[in-house]
């Protein structure tokens, strides 16, 4: 996989203390950082796709996110 490349993740989002960015952990075992906002703490531990471009071995950056995973957004309405 050549730097410059786009590619589309899906994996759970996570915080790593040690590097001071976003990571998915996909399934398999893998991971990839992500170069995300801060804002984006409020998808952590949630299943999420990101489509973005390869910087670096196992870094994506300019990345898209959204999350996949269910949510039941009923059970916070009055």
């Amino acid at each position: 996989m050549p730097r410059g490349t786009r590619h589309v993740i899906t994996g759970t989002l996570s915080w790593d203390d040690r590097r001071s960015i976003h990571r998915i952990d996909v399934e398999g075992g893998g991971f990839w950082f992500v170069s995300m906002p801060r804002a984006a703490v409020a998808l952590l531990g949630r299943r999420v796709t990101v489509d973005g471009v390869r910087t670096g071995f196992n870094i994506l950056d300019d990345v898209a996110v959204m999350a996949t995973d269910a949510t039941d957004d009923a059970t916070e309405r009055p």
